[in-house]
């Protein structure tokens, strides 16, 4: 059987790990909210209107948005995102580089395989040390057999 006090830092790690996540999720949606920005040239935007209000989220363009090329913002990554002047309230499309959503969910992979990974490893490991203590413990015990 484990250690228990292994078990018990395995669970704490693991803890740890979700609640941290769950921090970065709630800080990054209320800081992305009515964020303002200053459009820029790579926004490639026909629209120059100085300071940009974000109304949602980035989101991956479809396959109609890129192929009739209907938003210019999906042409350049694949991604737009609604945003508004400050100044003139008209809305538009710019693009965007990461999407949350996807994004998350491919951190989730990784922290899925990660674990899959780890766990066979850390019983790999766990089994070899119980078997050299065993063997260890073997000689041990011939050397004091000998003696007597």
């Amino acid at each position: 059987m484990a250690q228990p006090h292994l078990i018990k830092l395995v669970i704490i790690v693991i803890l740890l790990i979700i609640i941290q996540i769950c921090l970065e999720s709630l800080y990054a949606s209320r800081k992305s909210e009515g964020t303002v920005m200053k459009s820029t040239e790579s926004n490639i935007t026909r629209r120059p209107c100085g300071d940009i209000i974000e109304i949602g989220e980035c989101q991956p363009c479809t396959a109609f948005d890129v192929k009739s090329r209907a938003i210019q913002a999906c042409t350049i990554n694949g991604n737009k995102q609604l945003v508004k002047c400050r100044k003139s309230k008209q809305k538009f499309y710019k693009s965007c580089l990461i999407v949350p959503w996807i994004a998350e969910r491919n951190y989730w992979i990784f922290q899925v395989f990660m674990l899959i990974v780890a766990i066979p490893s850390w019983a790999t490991v766990w089994i070899r040390r119980r078997r050299l203590e065993e063997q260890a413990r073997r000689r041990v015990q011939r050397q004091i057999d000998d003696i007597l």
